[in-house]
C-alpha cells in the first residue's frame, strides 16, 4: 500500500456518502490536523472518489492545504468500496469509551494546561461522558400505557440527540425521534 499526495481538488466526494459531517466536527478535525499534522490518509478508489475520509477532505479544504496524503484502493470492486464506506461510518459508532480511562487522560492533560479542544473534548463534554442509564419502571408499573413507556428527553443540540438515539437503539430499545 502506497501513500501518494493529491490536491484536494483532485479528490471527489462520494455523492451518496451516508455520514454527515457538521461544521463543528470539521472545525475540530482542522484544529487536530493543524496542531499535530496529518496522520490518517484519505482512501479513494481508482477514480479518486472517496472511500474513507470525507471529513478529512473538508478539513483540508478549510485549512487551504495544497495537497493531502491519499491511499488509492484500485484493487477494490465498486461493491467493496460501497461496503467499506458503510463499515467505516458504522464501526466508529459502535465503539465504546472507557470513561474512567478517558477521564484520567483528560485530567493528565488538564494538569499541564493542554488545550482540551485538540482532543475533541472540553471540560463540559468530558463531564457528560457517562452513558445514559434511564431508571425504567418495572414491567407491571402503572407508568406504562398500552405496553409502551414514553420517555421525553430534551437536548442541547442535534449531535447529542443522535448519540443518545444510537446508544438506545444499539441496546435494543425501540426509539423514535
Amino acid at each position: 500500500m502506497q501513500v501518494i499526495y493529491l490536491k484536494p481538488s483532485e479528490i471527489k466526494p462520494y455523492e451518496r456518502n451516508n455520514r454527515k459531517h457538521p461544521d463543528s466536527q470539521i472545525e475540530k478535525l482542522a484544529a487536530q490536523i493543524k496542531a499535530h499534522g496529518w496522520d490518517v490518509p484519505i482512501v479513494v478508489d481508482k477514480d479518486y472518489v472517496i472511500v474513507k475520509g470525507h471529513g478529512r477532505l473538508r478539513a483540508a479544504k478549510k485549512l487551504k492545504l495544497k495537497q493531502v496524503p491519499v491511499i488509492v484502493r484500485d484493487d477494490l470492486t465498486p461493491e467493496q468500496c460501497k461496503a467499506a464506506r458503510i463499515a467505516d461510518n458504522r464501526l466508529s459508532e459502535i465503539a465504546e469509551i472507557d470513561v474512567e480511562a478517558l477521564q484520567m487522560e483528560l485530567d493528565d492533560l488538564k494538569e499541564i494546561n493542554f488545550d482540551l479542544e485538540l482532543t475533541a473534548f472540553d471540560e463540559w463534554s468530558a463531564v457528560k461522558l457517562p452513558t445514559f442509564e434511564p431508571d425504567l419502571p418495572d414491567e407491571d408499573s402503572k407508568e406504562k400505557e398500552h405496553g409502551k413507556l414514553v420517555l421525553r428527553v430534551e437536548f442541547e443540540d442535534a449531535e447529542e440527540m443522535q448519540a443518545l438515539f444510537f446508544e438506545l437503539r444499539d441496546r435494543g430499545l425501540a426509539v423514535k425521534i
